[in-house]
């Protein structure tokens, strides 16, 4: 698509929750791209990881960094998901070890195997 962004940065606001002074609220920078030709289609939809920054983020945003494909400077989005573990990762407890003839397909499901 003619509109698509291609040089854009995505941020996240560090509230300071994880830090008991609130002393590190400020805007991170979670993710830049240039030239990027994933949105380069009619209805283009993309997927990008971020890295972990170790500090926690509640707000987003994206920032357009240069013109999009055809050279203009208006940003469309029709939608923006973010999924997964964002912050500071939290231990995960082992699952307990299922009883015999059963196993585990998910962590929050048990299937018979057979046994």
């Amino acid at each position: 698509d003619g509109a698509a962004l291609q040089d854009w940065e995505l941020w996240g606001y560090a509230d300071g929750a994880d830090d008991p002074s609130f002393r590190h609220r400020e805007w991170v920078l979670l993710s830049k791209h240039v030239k990027d030709a994933t949105l380069h289609r009619p209805w283009g939809t993309g997927v990008w990881k971020v890295a972990n920054l170790g500090r926690r983020v509640r707000s987003f945003r994206v920032v357009m960094t240069g013109p999009t494909r055809n050279g203009g400077h208006a940003l469309y989005c029709s939608g923006f998901d973010v999924f997964g573990q964002v912050g500071i990762p939290e231990k995960v407890k082992p699952l307990p070890v299922p009883p015999h003839g059963l196993r585990y397909e998910y962590d929050y499901e048990l299937y018979q195997t057979g046994e």
